[in-house]
């Protein structure tokens, strides 16, 4: 019959399992929100306000409190607010121009009908927008970043990429003759790693017609969290208690000769 383990190896392996779950911290609930428009002028008029609740229709991690922020072409280096998450900022390459439309299958569409935008013969990918400051998201956590953009004119398609840890995910390309604001987004996900706080979101016109980006949302959410460690944890447990078991084995089966 197997002996059991001392009591003193049993605490140690629970307290090396509680200390390795704490090593990951909790997960959050996040959401930043921001919002392209070009408040001069006549411009301003055209303008349909966008708020949260617009952006949790095809984001539903978006926090309905949350605050839009708004942002232009000039913008650089903005201290942006959100829920969750402090010391964000977002800043912008140059060569773009906002824009609030009032034609198009997007006028009057909140999100939609304003919009950072670049020339068509500028070419897919050509603007970025970078993010920096996400130090307050937990390592591990997945981020999901919804993006709307497109522009006033048929065909006027955006291509978007993500470029997060020196990795560029594929490239994602929004439908404006598709008519919605579904057709007229993408979404990405990436997991936060240790000490990369910056992401940057490449984009630019699909072909030869002006396009843009409207606004995005970036969301994190403990839904489905349960608090149990995660999997590559247990093999380091069952290895603690392995090794524990074969001292105490080898402690039994020394004698001492008088």
């Amino acid at each position: 019959m197997t002996a059991p383990l001392p009591r003193k190896l049993l605490l140690l392996v629970l307290a090396s399992s509680i200390s390795i779950t704490l090593l990951q911290a909790e997960p959050i609930d996040s959401t930043l929100i921001v919002n392209f428009y070009n408040p001069a002028g006549d411009q301003s008029e055209r303008l349909t306000p966008a708020f949260a609740s617009d952006y949790q229709a095809l984001a539903p991690d978006v926090q309905p409190s949350a605050p839009v922020n708004v942002a232009n072409h000039g913008t650089n280096q903005k201290l942006l607010k959100a829920i969750g998450i402090d010391g964000v900022t977002v800043s912008l390459s140059p060569g773009s121009n906002t824009w609030n439309t009032d034609v198009g299958l997007f006028a009057d569409t909140p999100i939609l009908d304003s919009y950072m935008y670049v020339k068509g013969e500028k070419g897919a990918l050509s603007q970025t927008l970078t993010l920096e400051g996400l130090n307050d998201i937990p390592e591990g956590q997945i981020v999901t970043v919804t993006i709307w953009g497109t522009g006033d004119t048929d065909g006027s398609d955006t291509a978007f990429a993500l470029n997060y840890n020196g990795k560029q995910s594929e490239t994602k390309v929004t439908d404006y003759n598709g008519g919605t604001a579904q057709s007229a987004s993408v979404s990405f996900t990436f997991k936060k790693v240790a000490n990369s706080n910056e992401v940057t979101i490449l984009w630019g016109p699909n072909g030869p017609e002006t396009s843009g980006i409207g606004g995005f949302a970036m969301t994190t959410t403990t839904k489905g969290y349960t608090g149990i460690p995660e999997l590559q944890h247990f093999p380091l447990i069952a290895g603690l208690i392995a090794v524990g078991y074969a001292v105490s084995r080898r402690r039994r089966s020394v004698s001492v000769t008088l």
